[in-house]
């Protein structure tokens, strides 16, 4: 059936009004307010005291010092590292009006932290390299920064130069849950040999440089046993299919699995490829050996994993097998 619109109908879009369209983004009504709110000596840069921070939100509110007033404040509007604020906290701040003529804090700068680098290589998404990136920490003794801050400030850094890395081999939600685990054990780390040596000392360093070295070759290993089971995955996310290629040196490595009895061969690949969980430990061995691992032992791998305690060992926290030495 045809529908025929009567002449002189001409089609016309409906204009939403502002309670259909909802609010505007972010950052939209700073646009749409004039010039900065002055202070009583005329300047527009002013000094003020946080009030109250609530953590979990992101928001809070400060109090100027010239005239005492309560401006609004979110962690958007922070421009220094971390982002957020301690109750009594002193900071300069600009003061506008927002659409509903609330006072609003923005360009936050708050006195003792470091600004963050709009530009940082930290906006980077994807990172396509074969190599892992590497920690680095140096201390700075200028910096307004402790040393457990620094070390936080460092670590959150790495953070997203791990997801950028993982983005183009692995899932979202398994990159997420990686990088953090990673992360949260290299601070508790570096936090606890603080109590030992100096943030400046050769110790501290030596064992940044271990542990970055170890994390490095986690990763690595992480990623050549992702690109042995990903050809199916590859099919149905692109970004996987990019990394291939370099899947073939990690089979070349593991070659001579096929011909060892399962037990050994699990122990092999463990060895070679690092920690991984049961299902994608099975899909490896399937991978290298053609047959699934119940068609040939008659039990599942989770029996065989638990019932050799002397040869493999389950982590804690991640629930990854791994092999005794």
């Amino acid at each position: 059936l045809v529908s025929i619109r009567p002449a002189g109908m001409a089609s016309r879009k409906r204009e939403r009004s502002s309670e259909e369209t909802g609010p505007p983004p972010p950052g939209e009504e700073d646009r749409k307010l004039g010039e900065a709110i002055p202070g009583p000596g005329g300047e527009t840069r002013r000094q003020a005291k946080c009030k109250w921070w609530h953590t979990l939100r992101k928001f809070g509110f400060v109090i100027l010092d010239d005239t005492a007033e309560e401006a609004f404040v979110h962690y958007t509007n922070i421009k220094t590292f971390p982002k957020l604020m301690d109750d009594g906290a002193s900071c300069k701040v600009t003061l506008k009006r927002n659409a509903k003529g609330k006072l609003t804090a923005v360009d936050v700068h708050v006195d003792g932290c470091d600004l963050v680098d709009p530009d940082a290589w930290q906006n980077k998404k994807t990172d396509y390299s074969a190599d892992p990136p590497m920690f680095e920490f140096k201390y700075n003794s200028e910096s307004t920064l402790d040393s457990k801050e620094q070390i936080a400030k460092a670590v959150s850094d790495y953070k997203r130069r791990i997801l950028a890395w993982t983005s183009s081999w692995q899932l979202a939600s398994q990159r997420k849950k990686e990088a953090r685990t990673i992360c949260l054990s290299l601070q508790e780390q570096l936090v606890l040999t603080l109590e030992d040596s100096a943030p400046d000392s050769e110790e501290f360093e030596s064992v940044v440089d271990q542990m970055a070295n170890v994390i490095s070759d986690q990763l690595k290993k992480r990623r050549s046993a992702r690109l042995l089971v990903s050809d199916r995955q590859a099919k149905k996310h692109k970004h996987l299919g990019k990394s291939q290629s370099s899947s073939a040196a990690s089979s070349e490595e593991l070659k001579g699995v096929a011909k060892m009895g399962p037990v050994k061969a699990i122990k092999e690949i463990l060895k070679k490829l690092g920690p991984m969980k049961t299902t994608q430990l099975s899909q490896v061995y399937s991978k290298l050996t053609g047959r699934g691992f119940k068609k040939v032992t008659g039990t599942s791998l989770n029996h065989i994993l638990r019932e050799n305690p002397g040869m493999f060992v389950q982590e804690k926290l991640s629930g990854r097998w791994c092999s005794r030495k």
